[in-house]
């Protein structure tokens, strides 16, 4: 009886170790592909974009193409590169700088990049597509203690659930979502102010939900010519 209570013990420690180095191994992997997807991202950013001094990126984050600009390809930025079968890819929001020298806008630019996994709702498909940028009208941000929550419209709720990304063009606040409240309420992971202008996320492809990593923040000069 002894003997199998110490064995009993023995194996709860043994899957308690076990599962913990589990979770650790799933989060090394989503950092490893975090590092990659970003740093693919802003490559294709600093190639494909160009200097002007005076160009159409406004000084609020935006993105191509639901914005109007589209400067970059959703499906350029799949992970592995233009590959539609693949789960991975990145969002890229640029933000021009506010400062000038002379009348000429400073060559440094903000960029946001949004890795994510596209995970099927139902089935398998070959061709996974992309997730886009989106604006969220109508939402409103409100924190109580150390909890934010964002309040969307029934319209926009469709395309947000636990795992997507929530991004503040106006102020580079930037959380994912860690719980649904309601239909229309979800709790954010990290504490965010109030949002004063529009509020992004990525529109999943039908038939799928968009898990994103934590947006990777960084600036960047662009080579010279005509955006």
């Amino acid at each position: 009886m002894i003997a199998m209570g110490i064995l009993a013990v023995g194996m709860g420690m043994v899957a308690g170790a076990l599962h913990a180095g589990i979770q650790t191994h799933i989060r090394t992997i989503d950092d490893i592909m975090r590092q990659l997807i970003g740093d693919n991202a802003l490559a294709i950013v600093q190639a494909s974009l160009r200097h002007s001094g005076t160009n159409g990126i406004t000084e609020q984050y935006q993105a191509g193409p639901s914005s109007g600009t589209s400067f970059i390809d959703p499906r350029n930025l799949k992970f592995p590169f233009n590959d539609d079968t693949s789960p991975y890819g990145a969002a890229v929001f640029i933000k021009t700088p506010t400062t000038t020298v002379g009348t000429t806008r400073a060559n440094s630019y903000d960029v946001m990049i949004v890795p994510y996994r596209i995970i099927p709702l139902s089935g398998t498909s070959t061709s996974l597509g992309t997730a886009i940028p989106r604006t969220l009208n109508s939402c409103s941000i409100s924190t109580s203690g150390s909890v934010s929550k964002i309040t969307v419209s029934t319209g926009d709720a469709q395309y947000l659930t636990v795992g997507s990304a929530i991004i503040d063009s106006s102020n580079n606040q930037t959380s994912i979502i860690k719980s649904k409240q309601s239909d229309t309420v979800f709790v954010l992971w990290d504490k965010l102010q109030n949002a004063t202008t529009s509020v992004m996320t990525l529109a999943p492809p039908s038939n799928s939900r968009v898990e994103c990593s934590k947006p990777v923040q960084t600036k960047t000069a662009l080579s010279p010519s005509t955006l």
